[in-house]
């Protein structure tokens, strides 16, 4: 049977960690390594992961962001395949199953994932998070609509191997929020991402996440997208999508924004969406509906504020 382990970086979350940690030991794959690196913690977390003895190891690090915490558990682990967690998600039962057969079944796959559920504080499910399928030009449709339909830190199960082809996750602060989107399009460029087709994740939303966070979250996406397009094994795939990239990014700022009710700011990031892009405005039906109701100053509905946590799972939060 091959070997999976699991990677939970935490900051943090003792309210979480123990229902995400007995979500991975409840797999029905049973051979897996449990490693949970902590980046500096200072709400009890040690003592809630000590209490399973050795069925999960824990590794306390300085603080320096989920990207390097992930970095840790991929060099302490042994696994021939790597998952993550985030420590505020949780698994059904068949999720590594289910994405192990996925990748072995699918020819130049480096990396599966499933679909994801959104919850609320308490765990309820209240929704899906949109998943499909990539085409065959996964690079392209990452970045194109600064989008990974679906993939995200706590739905994706990946070779150990892609790692050295694609490298690690970037350890810059700045980029905490969408080192996952970064990520995906590196794992793009050099094998297949495959989407099991199944709903095993649930991805939990709550005032802590950072995707809720719109400044941060514009902050990290421009970082992400910069360093994709300065990236010399993506840019020249990539180069001519820049237009349609960057008004899809200042697209999801503004819905980000809006979500927030800071209208004027919305507003700044559609502008800058159409000046990307101008025929955006008839091909991107959410930025021309973003856009009105900016405008008109309506109030914000639950249901966009679920696309707004929609969109920043998407990204890998």
């Amino acid at each position: 049977m091959a070997k999976i382990s699991v990677i939970i970086p935490t900051y943090n979350r003792a309210a979480y960690i123990k229902e995400a940690i007995d979500s991975v030991l409840a797999q029905i794959h049973e051979d897996i390594e449990v490693i949970v690196v902590d980046d500096s913690s200072r709400d009890g977390t040690a003592g809630i992961v000590s209490a399973y003895g050795d069925r999960v190891r824990y590794i306390l690090q300085d603080n320096r962001e989920r990207g390097a915490a992930r970095n840790t558990g991929i060099r302490n682990s042994t696994g021939e395949y790597i998952a993550f967690l985030d420590s505020d998600d949780s698994w059904l039962p068949g999720h590594l199953a289910s994405c192990l057969e996925t990748l072995l079944r699918v020819p130049g796959a480096g990396a599966a994932y499933s679909g994801s559920y959104m919850t609320d504080e308490t765990g309820k499910i209240i929704g899906k998070l949109p998943a499909a399928a990539f085409g065959d030009d996964p690079l392209r449709e990452i970045v194109s609509g600064f989008s990974s339909r679906g993939c995200n830190a706590s739905s994706v199960l990946v070779r150990r191997q892609v790692f050295e082809n694609a490298g690690m996750f970037s350890e810059v602060r700045d980029l905490s929020g969408s080192e996952d989107w970064e990520m995906w399009t590196r794992i793009a460029a050099c094998s297949k991402l495959a989407f099991s087709g199944n709903f095993t994740a649930k991805i939990r939303f709550h005032g802590g996440k950072s995707s809720i966070d719109p400044v941060r979250m514009e902050k990290s996406m421009k970082l992400a997208m910069h360093l994709v397009f300065a990236n010399p094994c993506i840019a020249p795939k990539a180069e001519s999508l820049k237009g349609k990239a960057y008004s899809g990014l200042y697209t999801i700022i503004a819905v980000n924004y809006y979500a927030a009710g800071r209208m004027k700011d919305a507003r700044h990031n559609l502008m800058m969406a159409l000046k990307a892009r101008p025929s955006s405005l008839l091909s991107n039906p959410l930025l021309a509906y973003t856009f009105l109701r900016s405008l008109t100053g309506r109030g914000v509905s639950a249901t966009m504020r679920k696309m707004k946590w929609g969109l920043g799972a998407r990204l890998g939060r």
